[in-house]
């Protein structure tokens, strides 16, 4: 069995917007990990990690898509400890952010230059031991 879990926090529309949008894309249960005060990042899905009943745990970023996530829950339920679901990062501009959820088609304009995201980034997928023994650190607040 395979869980998401979304930490989120604030009243911002655009990323509540962008989380309806990345929500219906998981084929699998999505957890929302709203944490307390001070909200952590870190501490936020631990308690959504504990009580799943899951063996594979995918943690997410509430306003992103990583297209490798399906192919990262394979790899971990075929074996692997542990899976980073992207490589290749792209900000999109408001623009393009809405004729990508229009159609399905990323174009220019980016906000930044698209570059390799960094090792973990904000996705990771894990079977529930690994991801046990390595637990995001709660000392993380805010969103860095």
């Amino acid at each position: 069995m395979v869980e998401v879990i979304v930490p989120f926090a604030g009243d911002c529309p655009h990323r509540k917007k962008a989380l309806e949008f990345t929500r219906k894309r998981y084929p699998w249960p999505v957890t929302i990990a709203e944490g307390g005060e001070p909200w952590s990042k870190g501490a936020a899905p631990r308690p959504g990690m504990e009580a799943s009943p899951a063996d594979t745990l995918g943690v997410s970023e509430a306003d992103c898509w990583p297209e490798g996530f399906p192919a990262a829950i394979g790899a971990v339920e075929q074996g692997a400890a542990f899976a980073i679901p992207h490589r290749r990062v792209l900000r999109l501009s408001e623009e393009s952010t809405a004729h990508y959820m229009a159609t399905g088609e990323v174009r220019h304009p980016f906000d930044r230059r698209p570059y390799t995201g960094m090792a973990g980034g904000g996705f990771v997928v894990a079977r529930r031991e690994v991801i046990a023994s390595i637990p995001p650190d709660p000392r993380f607040t805010g969103w860095g």
